[in-house]
């Protein structure tokens, strides 16, 4: 009878184990719900960021739902697949978790970032090593297009609520707080879809496409269009100069030579571009805003004040934001630089260790493989690295681009896991 009974609750956990995998899917998605700060926000005077109800509830179950999938990933599959997915990252979370607990100035705050970070990579990895690739990239790209379409109709519906004044014009922001963020998670979802777009149809890719460009114009977002110009640029370049080359080394040299061209020209004729799409020198204040963060950070550059100090409204990033001279009016609560926030968050071993990794990826990983899900991972590195000159995103606190990284590069390497799938087919990933 203890026998029978014994192997009952053995058949149970097989089962849940072998089930859970049906949560990949869905826990990812609500990933990126919450770390892409998708929801409603409340009508107001098309200024303020209310975020509406419901949000804890959802958080609570989020993190009951991923933590199932990701031990059932862990049981079926093991930790390799995994560690060799977050390997390029792994040193700066590692030097994440020493500082919080050496040195952070709240380290149940700084406990919480990094908690955060392995949650929603572990989700994106696992789920990426085990659904297939087509289903996989169908559902992200119909994810991304339902959200466009339902900020589309919200701005119909609710306009309080679909736009944001910036100026003095109302842009759609959708269920984002602002309208960068939309434009930001746009440009990640076109980028997605453009470097795989063979594993879907062409019909359904265009129209894909047509929805998120529109979108991005929508927004009025030119960081975004920038974002998502200079990540298509840069999946180009690297399928073109491998082709040029027919070496992985030499086109990597070669793009080196390209980017440092690049950076030299754009280090000459920045007033001037930036001119051209509307901004001036100090960018829009962000360079006094800098100046004022620094020199408080500078007092600690080793380790940094704490992990995610920077990444979220504590009160240390409200009061250093807050008295910006000139700028108090604004209650700024961003250092508007992930270099800044970074520095400092975990000083610049940190900020070095977090470079190197996104470098590994852009620029080493891209020329070892053909695969499209390696250079999807290269240019969205590339543009978390771009980007992070005049915004705060995707360090500590994984954003929409981080989680879709890691995704691409889970996709590439799925192919080493033949026997990991739920849904496996017979092909090479």
């Amino acid at each position: 009878m203890s026998s029978y009974s014994s192997d009952a609750r053995m058949n149970v956990v097989e089962s849940l184990v072998f089930h859970s995998r049906l949560l990949l899917l869905p826990v990812l998605l609500m990933c990126l719900i919450e770390f892409g700060q998708i929801w409603y926000f409340s009508p107001n005077d098309y200024g303020d960021v209310i975020r509406s109800g419901g949000d804890g509830i959802f958080r609570k179950i989020l993190w009951l739902l991923a933590l199932i999938a990701i031990l059932g990933h862990f049981l079926r599959c093991g930790l390799l697949m995994v560690a060799r997915v977050l390997l390029p990252l792994l040193p700066f979370v590692l030097w994440c978790c020493l500082s919080t607990i050496l040195w952070s100035v709240d380290p149940l705050f700084s406990l919480k970032s990094v908690v955060f970070w392995a949650i929603a990579s572990l989700v994106a990895a696992s789920a990426a090593i085990e659904v297939d690739s087509k289903l996989l990239l169908r559902t992200l790209g119909t994810f991304f297009v339902v959200v466009v379409l339902c900020s589309f109709a919200l701005a119909v519906v609710v306009p309080q609520s679909g736009f944001t004044r910036y100026g003095n014009e109302l842009v759609l922001r959708g269920f984002f707080p602002h309208k960068n963020v939309f434009g930001w998670f746009c440009a990640i979802g076109g980028i997605l879809i453009i470097a795989n777009r063979q594993y879907i149809s062409t019909r359904t890719s265009l129209f894909f496409i047509l929805i998120i460009t529109l979108a991005i114009l929508a927004a009025q977002s030119q960081t975004s269009i920038v974002a998502v110009t200079a990540g298509l640029l840069y999946i180009f370049a690297v399928r073109l100069l491998k082709r040029c080359f027919g070496d992985g080394a030499r086109a990597f040299y070669a793009m080196m030579i390209s980017l440092t061209l690049a950076a030299s020209v754009v280090f000459y004729l920045y007033p001037f571009l930036l001119d051209l799409v509307g901004r001036d020198t100090t960018l829009t204040g962000r360079t006094a805003v800098w100046e004022h963060y620094f020199s408080y950070l500078i007092h600690r550059p080793v380790t940094g004040l704490g992990v995610g100090i920077f990444s979220s409204d504590t009160d240390i990033n409200l009061a250093i934001g807050g008295s910006v001279p000139g700028f108090e009016y604004q209650k700024l609560h961003s250092p508007h630089s992930l270099y800044v926030g970074l520095f400092g968050e975990v000083g610049f071993v940190g900020l070095l260790l977090f470079l190197g990794g996104h470098a590994y990826i852009a620029i080493i990983a891209s020329f070892k493989s053909n695969n499209t899900w390696v250079h999807c991972a290269g240019a969205l590195s590339f543009l978390i690295i771009l980007a992070g000159t005049a915004e705060m995103r995707d360090g500590i606190i994984p954003g929409i681009a981080t989680i879709m990284l890691i995704v691409a590069r889970g996709a590439s390497l799925r192919s080493l896991f033949p026997n990991a799938g739920l849904y496996m087919k017979n092909e090479v990933a």
